[in-house]
């Protein structure tokens, strides 16, 4: 439903960084959603610290509010998609009492080396990605988000439902954004993690949008403050109203339809504003 641009990365590198070779590494990005209360940032920032230290990861951008970290780069981390997983939720578990946080998790391809100065630089699509997945994240209000290439290889640890498809310069295909509900540690799962919203979503998905709305109007009477179904929702019943299915079908993987859609379900639906999207 979304697209990303994560813009043009010249990665050939290896005449101009020292040591510069290409791999495989995994990405978080966070966000604090209160960006002007400095003593709420301080303690983001304290406690990001500790988690990725805690967790083998590196730092590649801290900007108050923001924070961007990397594995696998600069020096081997076995097990760096694990690593990373356990450093968003140790990140979520300490910041509950901060307001929201959101996070996105991503695995690609990155440059790194180093500067004639020693300085090291890693540079890649995916961590333009995960910055842009982040702003999803917070702008649908979901606190932890990865993609599905993550989420196949952690599957067997969390419990996760798809709430979104994104494509973009950055993926080799459209992919599903998972957001993270919880561990399966935990004694049972989630009633949010039910088959009955991943089979609203999957029919979403496929625009079988009357289906969709049936079976998101089924499950929101068992979960009714799941702000996620409403969403979507919404979004299912927007289309079928304009009747504006085949647009999203045309143009699902090529262009920003998602918050398109959304902005004009707050809008209401008429037929210039149909015709204007």
């Amino acid at each position: 439903f979304s697209s990303v641009d994560s813009g043009d990365i010249d990665y050939d590198l290896s005449n101009r960084w020292l040591g510069a070779k290409t791999t495989n590494v995994s990405i978080i990005c966070a966000r604090l959603a209160n960006e002007t209360d400095f003593t709420q940032i301080e303690a983001f920032v304290d406690i990001s610290n500790s988690a990725i230290n805690a967790s083998d990861g590196t730092i590649l951008y801290l900007g108050g509010s923001i924070i961007t970290v990397c594995w696998n780069a600069h020096g081997p981390v076995a097990n760096h998609v694990h690593q990373a997983l356990s450093c968003c939720i140790s990140m979520q578990a300490q910041l509950l009492g901060l307001g929201q946080c959101n996070i996105a998790l991503v695995t690609g391809q990155v440059c790194c080396g180093n500067l004639s100065d020693g300085m090291q630089v890693t540079v890649g699509k995916c961590i333009t990605y995960a910055q842009q997945l982040a702003i999803l994240a917070r702008t649908i209000r979901a606190k932890t988000v990865l993609t599905d290439k993550v989420y196949e290889q952690v599957r067997s640890a969390i419990f996760a439902r798809p709430i979104d498809s994104v494509s973009g310069t950055a993926t080799d295909k459209p992919e599903l954004i998972y957001e993270v509900q919880g561990l399966k540690t935990d004694a049972s799962p989630p009633k949010t993690c039910s088959l009955a919203f991943t089979e609203a979503f999957s029919s979403l998905h496929q625009l079988r949008l009357k289906d969709a709305k049936s079976q998101f109007l089924e499950y929101l009477q068992s979960c009714p403050r799941d702000n996620q179904a409403k969403r979507l929702l919404s979004i299912t019943e927007w289309l079928i109203d304009t009747d504006c299915g085949y647009l999203l079908e045309e143009k699902l993987y090529s262009r920003r339809l998602y918050s398109d859609i959304e902005f004009y379900c707050m809008q209401g639906s008429s037929e210039d504003k149909t015709e204007e999207l």
